[in-house]
């Protein structure tokens, strides 16, 4: 059982088990944070520093351009701490299953880009390697550790050689400080994204990164059918979206007993991965899940989007 703690300024220490009660400072901004828990023997706490990513250009789901200006993400502070216990990702989330990796790599400017994801995912690979051939052609040389979004997701370069592998959050372990090769769960959920926009026919996604929180019902992701509105235009670590109870008597018992938690949409995965599909709708917007799917969409005039695959 892990004790996560996190700091006001973003940065999340995934475990300081040993360490309850005791005062450790961020190793970030400097600020000192009280870990939960009757004090035990003093020991110095761990060590562990996340940069602040870079200015990056964003991805739109399904778009071939860069959509919006170049801004710097910082990872929200996950408020769910205390509001309940929140299941692990599965492991068929957290180690990709199907066929073989395999590895895309192109030349760029200076450098050989390279990917790795599994094999039925390449219409987003070879999408995302264009964008990034054409980025290191206008900007030239990238340095190791710079960052890229891809729609959902935040990539880096890692330098190899002469080679530049884009790496994605490991989502196994702790997304804000650990990286994996493998982009297999960044590309599916920009695919799913992507495919939820064609067949709503909206015009203007508006994405939602993997850090940023919704605000949900606790336990409602378990049941039958689910809810999704997207009440509010996104802040600074927040995506607007609530996640409900579909029957309206465990609603009622939400409402009443104030069972609300807010959590990073990372922490969907594994859980209702479906739901991830939806996040790029514009504020307004609402859908219906079953456990077989999205039973419907509206728009924020109330009306049905949600268009057959054969349209």
């Amino acid at each position: 059982m892990s004790l996560p703690v996190a700091c006001v300024c973003g940065h999340e220490w995934p475990d300081l088990r040993g360490f309850e009660g005791q005062v450790v400072k961020c190793p970030q901004c400097g600020n000192a944070v009280r870990v939960p828990g009757k004090t035990k023997a003093a020991e110095a706490a761990p060590e562990g520093v996340r940069e602040i990513p870079a200015p990056f250009t964003r991805f739109g789901a399904g778009s071939p351009q860069p959509v919006g200006q170049p801004r710097a993400i910082e990872p929200a502070r996950p408020t769910w701490l205390g509001t309940g216990r929140i299941e692990a990702p599965e492991p068929a989330m957290a180690e990709p299953e199907g066929p073989p990796q395999k590895i895309l790599k192109d030349a760029g400017g200076a450098h050989t880009f390279s990917l790795k994801y599994r094999e039925e995912l390449y219409p987003s690979a070879r999408e995302f390697m264009q964008h990034v051939i054409a980025q290191a052609e206008r900007e030239g040389e990238f340095p190791p550790d710079h960052r890229l979004a891809f729609n959902w997701s935040m990539l880096m370069v890692r330098g190899r050689g002469r080679e530049r592998v884009i790496c994605g959050p490991d989502f196994g372990r702790n997304p804000f400080d650990d990286v994996q090769e493998d982009l297999s769960i960044p590309f599916a959920v920009h695919e799913g994204q992507a495919g939820v926009i064609r067949r709503t026919g909206v015009k203007k996604p508006m994405p939602v990164y993997y850090t940023e929180e919704v605000v949900m019902g606790q336990g409602c992701l378990t049941g039958k059918v689910i809810k999704l509105e997207r009440k509010e235009f996104p802040s600074r670590g927040f995506s607007g979206w609530h996640i409900l109870p579909g029957d309206p008597a465990d609603l009622r018992r939400v409402e009443e007993k104030k069972k609300w938690e807010r959590t990073p949409t990372y922490r969907i995965l594994g859980r209702r991965d479906i739901v991830l599909s939806l996040l790029s709708l514009p504020v307004g917007y609402s859908a219906v899940v079953e456990e077989s799917g999205i039973l419907s969409v509206l728009n924020g005039n109330r009306d049905s989007v949600w268009r057959p695959l054969d349209e």
